[in-house]
């Protein structure tokens, strides 16, 4: 169904556009998709030069995020019970 769809056209991609929508959209095509082979108007330069390595450097952070985000709800939810 999604297959014509450039972030989901492989099974990688597809799992990060799947962990990006559960944390909250952030123009992920626009930043990350639609930017593999374009280059700058002004210099000519890649616009992202390295798909591969920000892929990764994206899901660490989604990966970092969600146990940062767990960690403050079950440390607030300690400080209720104990109170």
């Amino acid at each position: 169904m999604l297959k014509f769809q450039e972030s989901f056209r492989s099974m990688g991609w597809s799992f990060v556009k799947v962990s990006v929508m559960m944390v909250g959209e952030f123009e992920y095509d626009d930043t990350f998709i639609n930017s593999i082979n374009a280059n700058d108007e002004k210099t000519g330069n890649p616009l992202n030069p390295f798909p591969e390595i920000s892929a990764a450097f994206i899901f660490i952070f989604l990966f970092m995020m969600s146990i940062i985000l767990m960690n403050l709800l079950v440390g607030k939810n300690q400080i209720e019970v104990a109170q």
